[in-house]
């Protein structure tokens, strides 16, 4: 891709949209003879953290022969 084509789909480098360029990043390569008509993305939310319980078995052990 050339410095042209990138500054025409996610701005200047000076103040890039980044919602275009997660678009990029997200969507598939173009497909030769097709023209993309509309994308949406949406937020979704993260999944929940994973808790510990008994920390007294989750010790590191590195640095330790």
């Amino acid at each position: 891709m050339s410095y042209e084509e990138v500054d025409e789909l996610i701005g200047p480098i000076e103040d890039p949209s980044i919602a275009d360029c997660l678009m990029v990043l997200a969507l598939p390569d173009r497909i030769p003879g097709c023209t993309r008509l509309d994308v949406a993305l949406q937020a979704s939310e993260s999944p929940p953290l994973a808790t510990v319980s008994g920390t007294d078995s989750c010790r590191s052990t590195v640095g330790q022969a």
